[in-house]
């Protein structure tokens, strides 16, 4: 398989992940009414989406440091088990408190933020605009699910309305990267 068409199907799939993200969370935004447990659902989904982007990332791009795979690698294993940890508590024990779900959501959510601090920081092959927002967008995240997990007097719909804007954010990020790919050109001799 060519080069071009690896980057192209890696870009691809940045976007369709992007999009389903963000359509996923808009949805959340406008049926919070709906029942919790449907929307616990889709934020694992979700949350399930960014571990396999994740991983796939780490297996198919070749430009990736060995430290920026393991990394990719780790982080998108560690979402795919929160995923289907969160999956199994809620198929097994509908009623498990919601508060626990969230918790393990946020758990997911700021590893996702620190995994787009580290690559803004770290990845040098991103043109620096898109590396300052990965650090912006990392610590909006972070921020974001770090208020869920110590305002303990949250309300469970704000709590809700938090993990679908930082979602919503991340979305966007991997939808723009799947879009202009913002790495630094290499000259040509």
């Amino acid at each position: 398989m060519s080069k071009e068409s690896t980057r192209q199907r890696i870009g691809s799939s940045y976007i369709i992940n992007g999009i389903m993200i963000m359509i996923l969370s808009t949805i959340i935004f406008f049926y919070t009414s709906t029942a919790l447990i449907f929307i616990i659902y889709i934020f694992t989904f979700i949350i399930l989406l960014s571990g396999i982007s994740r991983v796939n990332v780490s297996i198919n791009n070749e430009k990736l440091s060995n430290i920026g795979k393991a990394t990719k690698f780790i982080s998108g294993f560690v979402l795919i088990i929160i995923s289907f940890v969160i999956f199994i508590t809620t198929l097994g024990n509908p009623s498990t408190s919601t508060d626990l779900l969230i918790f393990l959501l946020t758990i997911g959510l700021i590893i996702v933020g620190i995994a787009r601090v580290g690559t803004g920081v770290v990845n040098q092959k991103f043109i620096k605009w898109f590396r300052i927002f990965l650090v912006i967008v990392g610590s909006i995240t972070i921020v974001v699910n770090l208020i869920i997990v110590i305002a303990a007097d949250l309300d469970t719909i704000m709590a809700i309305y938090l993990i679908a804007t930082s979602l919503f954010i991340n979305g966007f990020t991997r939808f723009l990267y799947g879009l202009t790919g913002t790495e630094k050109f290499s000259k040509r001799i």
